[in-house]
């Protein structure tokens, strides 16, 4: 009895007897670290596999030898220089800012095999058998030899692209394997070293320039162009996991420790225009570009199997679109304020993977959004518009706003049966927030600003991810599938097996935020 913490048992005379226990009845000590990560019970970094806390620094590959994982530590620093001045009608401010990330960890010397192959250049005969290598194919390429005739070279690999024996790109080679270097040592076994696999992460360093110039043509016209980038580190898929490495032959999922982080590197250039006294009318071109894009795919041809993992995506990914802006402002601490914003995006329909496979453009953007600000103040002082009781402005600096967002459903593919990829979009995105804002100002010069923010005030109930296969947020069909129904029947309490993987589906991040009431203050001095 777990929950009492006690044994029953019988002795030889069928009588049954109750043994209480101090401490717990199950501990994870009680089985070996290989039973526990063979079937994916712990994963673990910064503990040992019991739970224990590592003190201090471990070594990087301590798990290969006493089963520890040390603590995932990235360094990352940055650092940001800028300018702004001025040149006739031309306003500048110009920076430059500079990202480095280090993992920090051990990566795949190849990500395609666990041990080291030989390069064409190293490979000029094969069992006293000379080899002539194709004029196209470099030193530094990649050999492999059919699994049924080690002696004879069935193609090459360089990088993602795989050649043929003849040297012409092609998709994989059929019946190959890589020509290991080492191919009676076994990763992980007692003769396995691991600079044999492993390698050090190569810090990443992005220079990230901030140009934006303003040209005014006339006194209500003015000409800009905009020029803004910045980097996101991974944060998903990217730890060492050397348990996945050991038990790489009962996984199909790996983590990716040489994740690079991504870049977006943003070009706006626009006209604003006065159109009439307080209104304004902005419009422009939107240019975004992403590159390093992580997405989830299988990395095929891989030795000793195929695995899938979070990869970065080779080539800059282009959307291009549109942005439109109607603006309305008040000169005074009174009165309207109002902003009104469309940007239309026009994205590439297919992306191009490696081995020049051709996927349609899920890069999960919102081609369609619109924003819409609108405020109104009573003002302060002079500016007052409201009523007045015996010198008493009851409503000054009170002000209300509201902010409205549609965003269309971004894209997602849902496989047919037969294999064929249909377009579908998740349900578009509402959003409406309401803040009542009233100033207090005292003669000293101080104040204090107290606020109600209610943030999606109509408790929309937006969805941010949906399983492919069903098009809901909070069930992928497995459960409901007929052919799974076995698997499910199989195991030790089905019904305990659905409750549980019904609630693993049930993901808080795949649903946008209901109804929050915010209140607060703010001082000033």
């Amino acid at each position: 009895d777990m929950v009492n913490n006690t044994i029953d048992y019988y002795d030889k005379n069928g009588k049954m007897h109750t043994i209480q226990l101090n401490e717990e009845l199950f501990t994870l000590d009680m089985f070996s670290p290989e039973e526990l990560i063979m079937f994916g019970i712990v994963n673990y970094s910064g503990y040992d596999y019991t739970g224990r806390r590592l003190t201090g620094k471990s070594g990087t590959y301590d798990f290969f030898t006493d089963w520890s994982v040390d603590a995932f530590r990235p360094v990352y620093y940055s650092g940001y220089i800028e300018d702004k001045f001025k040149i006739r009608k031309f306003s500048f401010s110009v920076g430059l800012r500079m990202d480095v990330y280090d993992a920090n960890q051990p990566v795949l010397k190849d990500k395609y095999s666990l041990m080291e192959i030989y390069t064409a250049g190293e490979v000029s005969e094969i069992s006293n058998t000379p080899v002539a290598h194709p004029s196209n194919i470099g030193d530094d390429y990649k050999v492999y030899v059919y699994v049924d005739n080690p002696k004879e070279i069935a193609g090459y690999r360089n990088g993602d692209v795989w050649y043929d024996f003849n040297g012409e790109e092609t998709d994989l080679i059929s019946f190959a394997v890589p020509y290991l270097i080492s191919p009676d040592i076994l990763p992980f076994g007692p003769k396995w070293e691991p600079d044999m696999t492993f390698t050090g992460y190569k810090p990443v360093i992005n220079l990230l320039p901030q140009i934006n110039i303003d040209y005014t043509l006339s006194k209500n016209t003015q000409v800009y162009f905009n020029y803004n980038s910045y980097s996101q580190n991974p944060e998903l898929y990217n730890e060492f996991r050397p348990d996945l490495y050991w038990n790489w032959q009962h996984i199909n999922t790996s983590t990716n420790p040489a994740l690079k982080p991504l870049r977006i590197d943003k070009f706006n250039p626009g006209v604003r225009q006065r159109i009439y006294k307080k209104l304004f009318f902005d419009g422009g071109v939107k240019i975004n570009s992403l590159n390093n894009y992580f997405y989830y795919d299988m990395v095929y041809g891989a030795y000793p199997h195929d695995y899938y993992t979070l990869l970065n995506y080779d080539s800059a990914i282009i959307n291009k679109g549109i942005v439109a802006s109607l603006n309305y402002h008040s000169y005074k601490t009174s009165g309207f304020n109002l902003n009104v914003s469309i940007t239309k995006f026009l994205t590439d329909e297919f992306l191009f993977f490696p081995n020049n496979n051709k996927y349609p453009n899920y890069s999960e953007t919102s081609d369609l959004i619109i924003n819409t600000y609108a405020g109104f103040n009573f003002g302060i002082g002079r500016d007052y518009i409201g009523p007045v009781t015996n010198n008493w402005k009851i409503l000054e600096d009170f002000g209300v706003s509201v902010f409205e967002q549609y965003k269309k459903g971004t894209p997602y593919y849902y496989t047919t049966k037969t294999g064929e990829r249909e377009l579908k979009y998740t349900p578009n995105f509402y959003m409406f927030n309401l803040k009542l804002e009233k100033g207090f100002y005292l003669e000293s010069g101080a104040g204090i600003n107290i606020y109600l923010l209610i943030e999606n005030l109509f408790n929309y109930k937006n969805v941010f991810y949906v399983y492919p296969q069903t098009g809901e947020p909070g069930d992928d069909g497995y459960l409901s599938a007929q052919e799974w129904q076995t698997e499910i029947n199989k195991q030790l309490d089905p019904q305990s097996y659905r409750d549980l993987y019904s609630i693993h589906l049930k993901n808080p991040q795949h649903y946008g935020s209901p109804r929050i009431l915010k209140a607060g203050f703010i001082l000033h001095f």
